[in-house]
């Protein structure tokens, strides 16, 4: 397993995407709005984590106000994510 930092822009739509693995993240600073297929929308801010079963969800974070910073653990020589279409 290996931590992954990601930086996202205010107003960025990030595409659909699943990871390989459990998604755990945490919210380092900003804020999104997070789409978990079957699930409904939540904005998560600095501070707030949450967790994703693997290959069975796709979602979206569209960073707000400011720019938000996650880190993710993955495992070590996978892809930290694989687009899904719409």
């Amino acid at each position: 397993m290996e931590n992954v930092a990601v930086e996202i822009d205010p107003g960025v739509v990030v595409p659909r995407y699943t990871h390989a693995g459990v998604e755990s993240a945490y919210c380092l600073g900003g804020s999104a709005q997070l789409s978990v297929k079957g699930q409904p929308d939540r904005m998560v801010k600095a501070g707030d984590s949450f967790r994703c079963r693997p290959r069975r969800h796709t979602v979206r974070k569209s960073a707000t106000s400011r720019s938000s910073s996650w880190t993710y653990t993955v495992e070590k020589d996978k892809p930290l994510a694989t687009n899904v279409a719409e």
